[in-house]
C-alpha cells in the first residue's frame, strides 16, 4: 500500500471568503506565494519544513540504518490494541518501536485484542473483510535473524566464530546463541520486541511428572533433540567463548547462561518463521494466532499462510486468506506437513483437540525379535553384518494406511523360523532376494499383531481411562496436554491394529529393482548386554 503524500494538492491560488455575503470573492484571488509573503510567514514555513525533514531523517535513518520505508503516523494505542491496561500496556513500547521503523496496520479493519490469560492477544476484524485484503505490513529491517543483524557486530562475530572456528553449522544452535546475546544486551535494537515476548511454554518446561504422564518416550526424545544438543554446545565451548569474547561472555560457567539460552531456543522454536532457509523472528506477525486448515478437496491439512513479499521483496504484507465477518479473529495457519509430536513440542497443542486425523502422524514401533536357542543364535550370528542396530524399529504412518514394509516381514520370518526352516529358506533363496510365501507373510503379520497387543497391554492406562481424563476440565493444562498426546498415539496404534487384522498392506521400499536386492545376508544382528538378540535390516 502506498502512502499518499501530504500536501500533494498544489496551492497555486487562494480564494478569499467574504464573511458578510457568505461567498468566495474570486475577484481578489491572489497566488499562494503572494498571500504568504504578505503575511510575512515564509520564514516560519521554511523553518517548519526544515524541522520536519530533519525529524524524518532522525526517525528513519537512525533506528533502521535505511531510509527505504515511509514512517506512518502512529495511531492512538486504543486504535492498535484493545484490552485491560494491565495486560496490554506492556506492548505500548513495542508498538512505538514498530511504527518508528516503517510498520503499518489498517486500523479501520483490524485491532489487537486481549483474549484472556490462556490465549494472550489476537487480531480481530473491526469490519467485514474480503479475501486477499492487506491488513498490515512489516519491513524486513525489523526481521530478527543472523543475516539481518546490524546493531551488535561483536555478537555476530561470536556466532561466526562458533560456525567457522568451532565448526558448529546447526542454524538453530547459532540463532539461539545470537538471540540469547540480544536478550542480555540492554541496548540491542530488538529490545522493545524481546521485552514484549511472553515466556515460552511447552514440554521443555514440564516437570518430570508431566513428562511421565505422556507415557511415550518419543516426546522426551524430541525434547532432547531440540535442547540437549544446543545446551551441549554451550557447555562444551563456553570457556573458549569467554576467552575470545569476554564482554559478551563475562563468565566462563555455562550455568550463568542456561536460563537465557533455553529461553532463546524455545522462543525460536515457538515463534520463528523461515525466510530463505534462515530462522527468522517477525515482530507483530508472531502475535497472530494460528489454526490448522483442513482442505476438504485434498482431504489433508494445508499451509495457507497470508504473508507475502511486498515492496520489491523489502517487506512482508499480510493478506487475509479467508473472508472474515466483523468480530471474527483473523488467523494464520500452522504447517500442514507437521505431525502431532511436532505440534505439541513446538506450539503446545495436541492434534486430539482438532477432532480430525492428521495424515502426517505416525508412531514408531520398537520390536524385540525372538531370541531362539543357542544353536539358532549361532546360525543367525553367522548371517550378521557388522554395525547392526540395537533394536529393529518400524515407523507406521497414518497417511500410508500403516503399510508394512516387506523387508520388515522378511526379518520377522527369519527370526521366527526353526533351524530346519531357516536352512530351508536359505536353500530355497540362495544369495537371491528372500521371497516369502503367503503363509510365511501371514505368520509374520500375526506375530507383529501379537507384539503390538503386548505393547498395548503394558500401557499404564488404557484408552478408555485416557478419554475420561481428557474430558476432565479440572486437570491442569500441562497434564491435560500430556494425556491428549498419549491418547492420540494410542488411537493411532488401535487404527494400525485394525488395519493389520483386516486388510494389511505390504509394500516393497525403494525402487522395484533395488527392493529385490535383499537376502538373508543383509540381516544385521547384535547381542545386547543381557544376552538377548536385536536385529536390524
Amino acid at each position: 500500500m502506498q502512502r499518499r503524500a501530504v500536501g500533494s494538492k498544489p496551492a497555486t491560488a487562494v480564494d478569499f471568503f467574504d464573511a458578510e455575503s457568505g461567498a468566495y470573492d474570486k475577484s481578489q484571488k491572489r497566488t499562494g506565494a503572494d498571500f504568504l509573503a504578505n503575511k510575512g510567514v515564509m520564514t516560519v514555513v521554511g523553518i517548519v519544513v526544515a524541522a520536519i525533514v530533519l525529524l524524518s531523517i532522525v526517525y528513519v535513518i537512525l533506528p533502521t540504518g535505511s531510509a527505504s520505508f515511509s514512517i506512518y503516523p502512529k495511531p492512538p494505542y486504543e486504535k492498535l490494541i484493545d484490552g485491560p491496561q494491565d495486560k496490554v500496556s506492556r506492548l505500548h513500547h513495542f508498538l512505538d518501536w514498530l511504527y518508528a521503523n516503517g510498520f503499518w496496520v489498517d486500523t479501520n479493519a483490524v485491532v489487537l485484542r486481549w483474549l484472556g490469560d490462556g490465549r494472550g492477544v489476537g487480531l480481530m476484524a473491526l469490519e467485514d473483510i474480503p479475501l486477499e485484503r492487506s491488513v498490515f505490513k512489516i519491513p524486513k529491517t525489523l526481521f530478527w535473524s543472523i543475516i539481518n543483524h546490524h546493531t551488535q557486530p561483536d555478537a555476530v562475530k561470536a556466532v561466526q566464530f562458533l560456525q567457522k572456528q568451532l565448526n558448529i553449522d546447526d542454524k538453530l544452535t547459532l540463532s539461539t546463541f545470537l538471540l540469547m546475546l540480544d536478550k542480555r544486551n540492554a541496548t540491542s535494537f530488538w529490545q522493545p520486541y524481546i521485552q514484549s515476548l511472553p515466556h515460552p511454554g511447552g514440554p521443555f518446561y514440564w516437570t518430570e511428572e508431566e513428562i511421565e504422564m505422556a507415557q511415550f518416550g518419543s516426546l522426551r526424545d524430541k525434547r532432547s533433540i531440540y535442547m540437549d544438543y544446543p545446551l551441549s554446545i554451550l557447555e562444551h565451548h563456553i570457556k573458549v567463548l569467554h576467552q575470545q569474547f569476554p564482554a559478551l561472555f563475562p563468565s566462563g560457567t555455562a550455568d550463568d547462561y542456561r536460563t537465557d539460552f533455553s529461553w532463546a531456543g524455545m522462543t525460536l522454536l515457538h515463534r520463528a518463521f523461515s525466510d530463505n532457509g534462515e530462522w527468522v523472528l517477525v515482530p507483530y506477525l508472531d502475535l497472530i494466532n494460528a489454526h490448522l486448515y483442513w482442505d476438504k478437496n485434498e482431504e489433508r491439512y494445508v499451509d495457507k499462510n497470508g504473508y507475502h513479499n511486498s515492496d520489491g521483496g523489502k517487506a512482508w504484507s499480510f493478506y487475509t486468506q479467508f473472508p472474515y465477518k466483523k468480530g471474527q479473529e483473523i488467523l494464520d495457519t500452522y504447517q500442514g506437513s507437521s505431525n502431532n509430536l511436532q505440534y505439541i513440542v513446538q506450539y503446545g497443542f495436541s492434534m486430539a483437540d482438532s477432532g480430525i486425523d492428521n495424515l502426517n502422524d505416525y508412531f514408531t514401533l520398537r520390536v524385540d525379535l525372538p531370541e531362539g536357542d543357542a544353536e539358532m543364535a549361532a546360525l543367525r550370528d553367522s548371517l550378521a553384518m557388522a554395525g547392526g542396530s540395537k533394536h529393529f524399529q518400524l515407523e507406521l504412518f497414518f497417511k500410508d494406511h500403516f503399510q508394512l514394509p516387506m523387508n520388515f516381514l522378511r526379518a520377522v520370518a527369519v527370526f521366527l523360523a526353526s533351524e530346519d526352516e531357516l536352512i530351508a529358506l536359505r536353500s530355497r533363496n540362495g544369495d537371491q532376494a528372500l521371497v516369502l510365501t503367503e503363509d510365511e507373510q501371514k505368520t509374520a503379520i500375526k506375530w507383529i499383531i501379537g507384539s503390538i497387543e503386548a505393547h498395548v497391554n503394558s500401557w499404564p492406562t488404557q484408552l478408555e481411562q485416557d478419554n475420561r481424563l481428557y474430558n476432565d476440565r479440572m486437570l491442569p493444562y500441562n497434564k491435560h496436554l500430556a494425556v491428549s498426546f498419549r491418547r492420540t498415539v494410542k488411537m493411532l496404534i488401535q487404527k494400525a491394529l485394525y488395519r493389520f487384522r483386516t486388510e494389511p498392506i505390504i509394500v516393497e521400499q525403494g525402487k522395484p529393482e533395488a527392493s529385490l536386492d535383499w537376502s538373508l545376508a543383509t540381516i544385521k544382528i547384535e547381542r545386547r548386554g543381557d544376552g538377548s538378540l536385536a536385529v536390524g535390516a
